[in-house]
């Protein structure tokens, strides 16, 4: 009998998972982890807690980055989104240096919002490609 890798299949099943979404789904789970690891910097300060801090703030980081390249820079929107992404990584940088829960408070805010604006889209984006003139 042949003996299965879980933690290899598990990670096969979320390369394939994230492969198939679409971008505005991509965005939600990338939107999703962030907030989560801004979560765990907020909890890991109160408790001095140095590795979970930088662990979860380098994660958030990464995961500002991959928002980043999924943006057009090409136009002003696209221009003005990487500016607030980077902003927000600046927000991460200096509550971790600082070791004040306020900016990353603030970060979790924004994240939010713009998960709602991306819902949003999502919505917008499914009525146009499922509307059909038999309804």
């Amino acid at each position: 009998m042949k003996k299965v890798d879980i933690h290899r299949v598990a990670r096969r099943y979320k390369e394939n998972d994230y492969t198939t979404l679409s971008s505005i789904e991509y965005v939600l789970r990338l939107i999703d982890e962030c907030q989560h690891h801004v979560r765990f910097c907020r909890t890991a300060i109160p408790s001095d807690d140095r590795d979970v801090l930088y662990e979860s703030s380098a994660k958030a980081q990464q995961l500002l980055f991959e928002l980043i390249a999924t943006v057009n820079g090409r136009t002003a929107e696209g221009e003005r989104l990487i500016t607030f992404y980077i902003y927000l990584n600046q927000c991460l940088v200096g509550a971790r240096l600082q070791k004040k829960a306020e900016p990353l408070q603030e970060v979790i805010g924004h994240l939010e919002e713009m998960k709602n604006a991306w819902e949003i889209a999502k919505q917008k984006s499914r009525q146009q490609n499922f509307q059909s003139s038999w309804v």
